[in-house]
């Protein structure tokens, strides 16, 4: 998880990085410059194309959506 706290608009700030050894540090190093990188891009364009697993999220409400019409075991098989 990353969280950010306390920082003012339009202030620079300093990230420091606390882990258990150097494995962690570098994938928590990578995981925020991908953080700032969709961050800049979405400033900069003002447009995005969602991802992250969006297309599953989507299909699966609707699935889930669909189970609450059905009855019995119909309704069973469609959430399994």
């Amino acid at each position: 998880m990353i969280q950010f706290k306390g920082c003012k608009s339009n202030g620079a700030c300093t990230i420091v990085l606390r882990g258990a050894n150097t494995h962690i540090l570098e994938e928590a190093e990578r995981s925020i410059h991908d953080a700032l990188c969709v961050l800049t891009q979405t400033v900069q364009k003002n447009v995005f194309i969602y991802g992250g697993g969006n297309a599953e999220v989507f299909c699966a409400h609707r699935v889930n959506e669909l189970a609450n019409r059905e009855m019995g075991k119909k309704a069973l098989a469609i959430e399994g």
